[in-house]
């Protein structure tokens, strides 16, 4: 199986995650319009798309998955960072599989090497690749990701960033660079008021931040704190994405799987139901509470139907100040 052979391959991404989505415009500056782009949700919604040849960016099922994916097409790809995917995969053996997977790097950058082996990778690559594990990124880095958040969220867009020579480049920083100076002051704010707390047992600082900057932010919170930094938002009626931050020795992978969500080792996120964010305020959130609601029915409105109003804790401008929860700081893991 030889990936510069391939035609029109089918190229899938996970929806909402911004490493699958760096990994899919790295597929998009190799094969450009000679393939198909699809955000799916999972694995299993890949089988409803007719193709020779998949390359699956962060899109890794369970084995069964795997195995239905492995008879009914001619070639698949899988790129994946998720800390399920090594177990899922092991002694996964088929000749028409190729299986990537390495939880320490961006899916992005392990794109870029799998399609362009032995060619730098573009700064889009590097830098965003480094913001999703967690890592801490330069001033210029920072700019960069700072001008990122006005460029449209489409293949097309992110394409001609990863495509700029050395002064568009320059000039991409110095506006991102004029951005973070513009807000520098709201952001500082935000920080002050995040409240420390605990998550499954595990030391937190919690704030209440829009999600462009939940990257940020947690770092910061992490790193003055030595603690998780913890950045959650609502996205829908009833329903809220949380964001975690680490560094090195906490780790975030476990629990985010324990709360149905995905992650690297310093970096991940889950949803909670609405109904769900006093608990995760007051210290008290445990991975047995997705038992409580129903697996199923975690992410579900249903589960946050009877959910307070949370308006008062929700900074929907960034002068609000967040109630503080004033409650002891739990050291170590709990699940009760």
């Amino acid at each position: 199986m030889r990936k510069d052979d391939w035609t029109g391959p089918l190229v899938c991404y996970q929806a909402g995650c911004a490493d699958s989505f760096l990994a899919a415009v790295v597929a998009r500056v190799k094969f450009s319009d000679k393939a198909e782009y699809v955000a799916v949700a999972d694995t299993a919604a890949i089988q409803a798309y007719a193709a020779s040849n998949l390359l699956l960016l962060g899109c890794c099922g369970t084995r069964d998955e795997m195995e239905v994916l492995a008879i009914q097409t001619q070639s698949v790809v899988v790129v994946a960072n998720n800390p399920r995917a090594p177990l899922e995969m092991k002694g996964f053996a088929r000749a028409n599989c190729e299986i990537v997977i390495d939880t320490d790097r961006s899916i992005g950058a392990m794109t870029w090497n799998h399609l362009f082996s032995g060619v730098k990778a573009p700064a889009l690559v590097e830098y965003v690749g480094e913001r999703e594990l967690g890592h801490r990124v330069t001033s210029t880095q920072t700019a960069f990701l700072s001008a990122l958040q006005s460029v449209a969220p489409t293949l097309e867009a992110w394409l001609r960033v990863a495509e700029m020579n050395a002064e568009e480049h320059e000039a991409f920083v110095a506006k991102g660079a004029a951005m973070i100076q513009a807000t520098e002051a709201r952001r500082d704010a935000m920080l002050s008021s995040a409240v420390r707390s605990n998550l499954a047992g595990v030391k937190a600082m919690i704030v209440n931040a829009p999600l462009e900057l939940a990257k940020s932010i947690g770092l910061s919170l992490a790193e003055r704190s030595r603690c998780l930094g913890v950045v959650w938002q609502a996205t829908g009626p009833q329903k809220v994405r949380v964001v975690l931050t680490s560094i090195d020795p906490v780790r975030v992978d476990a629990l985010c799987i324990a709360f149905q969500g995905s992650g690297t080792a310093y970096s991940g996120s889950f949803e909670l139901p609405l109904g769900a964010v006093p608990r995760l305020l007051a210290g008290e959130l445990r991975p047995s509470d997705v038992k409580r609601y129903g697996a199923a029915n975690w992410r579900s409105d249903a589960a946050a139907a009877a959910a307070p109003n949370l308006t008062p804790l929700m900074r929907h401008e960034f002068g609000e100040q967040q109630r503080e929860i004033e409650r002891p700081v739990e050291v170590g893991l709990a699940d009760a």
